[in-house]
């Protein structure tokens, strides 16, 4: 009986270290007061909606 193998890379066959995880800055606080007014005026567009 004949073995056959694919073709398939392993992790120890890389020879390039994978790229890391660039680190951003946090979001400023001018931001999230943006987003939060934002987000509120959204929710209030569904108080007033009536049940059909």
């Amino acid at each position: 009986m004949t073995s056959r193998t694919r073709d398939v890379p392993s992790v120890d066959s890389w020879d390039e270290p994978l790229p890391r995880v660039r680190v951003v800055e946090p979001p400023s606080l001018e931001l999230l007061d943006r987003a939060l007014a934002g987000w509120e005026r959204f929710l209030h567009t569904f108080e007033g909606a009536s049940d059909e």
